[in-house]
């Protein structure tokens, strides 16, 4: 199955054309890059062996790098970097952890736990995903053209949500001379699937955790 995303003319069904007249030249450069793998092939899924685990386990990885929605992914990822960097819990990696662990001041009552989702990418619900991808996506806009993401400026919400759409319920893969579609979590391979992980992560963490916890959290921190 195939998802159709019209950028033309010049974006129309997009929802944007007339709201940007004027920028009709680079609505169109945004929409061809977008489909610059339209002719591609499907992702191959494989396993990378998890040999430090007690047990025999597999990584599952879709390789997105030649699929049709590579562009839409990698985009994403640029769109949704800034909104995450903002997020009080995000660290860059383990690395930058001591330092603000070395700032607390040491006491019998602050407690150090740490914890780990189990096969968090294959698990993420994407009904609820989109959900609140919906909700934040005004927000996600306006820090996306504060960073000055290219084409950020010609994005609304409703086109953002497209974009969105088309690659979360896209992610096919060839296994075995078959064509395989994800219904449930964000593929391993796909270049936004650590940003979606962390903003999914951070809503989930918005509702449990309340002040004076402190919580940190990277997609980094056990690689």
């Amino acid at each position: 199955p195939a998802y159709e995303v019209s950028l033309g003319p010049v974006g129309s069904e997009m929802g944007i054309r007339d709201r940007y007249k004027g920028n009709e030249k680079d609505l169109l450069m945004f929409g061809r890059w977008l489909m610059s793998n339209a002719n591609a092939s499907a992702p191959l899924f494989y396993m990378i062996p998890k040999i430090h685990k007690p047990t025999l386990a597999g990584r599952p990885i879709t390789a997105n790098h030649s699929w049709m929605f590579r562009s839409f992914s990698i985009y994403l990822d640029r769109i949704l970097l800034p909104f995450i960097r903002q997020t009080p819990s995000y660290l860059l990696n383990s690395s930058s952890l001591l330092p603000l662990l070395m700032a607390e001041e040491s006491s019998e009552d602050i407690w150090l736990v740490t914890g780990d989702v189990e096969s968090l990418y294959p698990s993420i619900n994407l009904d609820d995903l989109e959900s609140l991808l919906q909700q934040h996506a005004p927000q996600i806009i306006a820090l996306a053209r504060r960073a000055k993401v290219p084409f950020s400026r010609l994005l609304d919400p409703e086109t953002f949500m497209k974009i969105a759409h088309a690659l979360l319920r896209n992610q096919l893969a060839s296994h075995q001379g078959k064509l395989w579609l994800q219904l449930v979590g964000i593929p391993m391979g796909t270049q936004c699937a650590p940003q979606l992980a962390n903003f999914f992560m951070h809503c989930l963490e918005h509702r449990v955790i309340k002040p004076p916890c402190l919580l940190y959290t990277s997609d980094a921190a056990d690689e």
